[in-house]
């Protein structure tokens, strides 16, 4: 009678484990990674929040995955993208998709917008063309897609400080180390008013571009892994829930 109890167990956790398609299973397999980087990714009292995670666990809910994002390493950006970029099965979830990215990684999305910018004093610095960029010092994210865009258009970055975070960059312009901080226009203005600063003293000196995010993949990841993932986004935004969830945090 246990014989028989024991194969009836397996046959029921097999038929479960074929319920999955591989390519979900695959999927969730994977390790994201994340960088604390409000109000896109960040750690709110030991919670994952933004909405980053909350497109995340959606779309992977989507195609019928559960996952714990609490379990999510957060490190500076650019380990997130060493690592996504060198280790099979893992993956970014919130990345710029760049012509300097686009054969590195495979990608899943779009899930946001992004509008890159250089954010300075108000009155302190003064941009016409790309000359005048190179006289000031700017702080950029080591790693990040501003200093990629930056040189591929032609602009100097000759007085390039390279920060680990935004936050920090930030800082280093409100007490004049640097005149600009270049980068998501979004995490700048939060990191501003997180430091206690008034956004109306400082103004976008330079817009760059309009960059759109995507969840990005090691090279190595399965087609039909990244397909799953792709499932997923799609579903959302048909639906709406992504919608909501950009809405929410008043991002389009």
């Amino acid at each position: 009678m246990k014989h028989i109890q024991l194969m009836v167990l397996v046959f029921c956790l097999s038929f479960l484990g074929m319920a999955v398609p591989a390519s979900a299973q695959g999927l969730s397999s994977v390790i994201f990674l994340a960088e604390h980087l409000p109000p896109y990714t960040y750690d709110a009292g030991g919670e994952p929040s933004g909405v980053g995670y909350e497109i995340l666990e959606a779309a992977l809910q989507a195609v019928g995955i559960e996952k714990d994002l609490s379990k999510i390493p957060v490190y500076p950006w650019a380990r997130v993208y060493n690592t996504v970029l060198h280790t099979p099965k893992t993956s970014a979830f919130v990345m710029a998709r760049t012509e300097q990215r686009e054969d590195l990684f495979k990608w899943a999305g779009p899930i946001l917008n992004f509008r890159l910018v250089s954010v300075s004093r108000k009155g302190k610095v003064s941009i016409k063309d790309k000359t005048d960029f190179g006289q000031y010092s700017v702080g950029l994210v080591r790693g990040g897609s501003a200093y990629d865009l930056l040189q591929a258009e032609g602009y100097s970055v000759a007085k390039a400080e390279m920060s680990p975070t935004v936050k920090d960059a930030v800082f280093k312009m409100a007490y004049g180390r640097i005149d600009l901080v270049t980068g998501d226009e979004q995490i700048i203005l939060y990191e501003l008013m997180r430091a206690g600063l008034n956004p109306s003293d400082f103004e976008v000196s330079l817009i760059l571009n309009e960059q759109v995010s995507y969840i990005a993949f090691n090279r190595e990841t399965p087609d039909e892994v990244v397909e799953t993932m792709q499932r997923g986004v799609d579903t959302i935004r048909a639906n709406g829930e992504l919608k909501q969830i950009l809405d929410k945090y008043l991002l389009q």
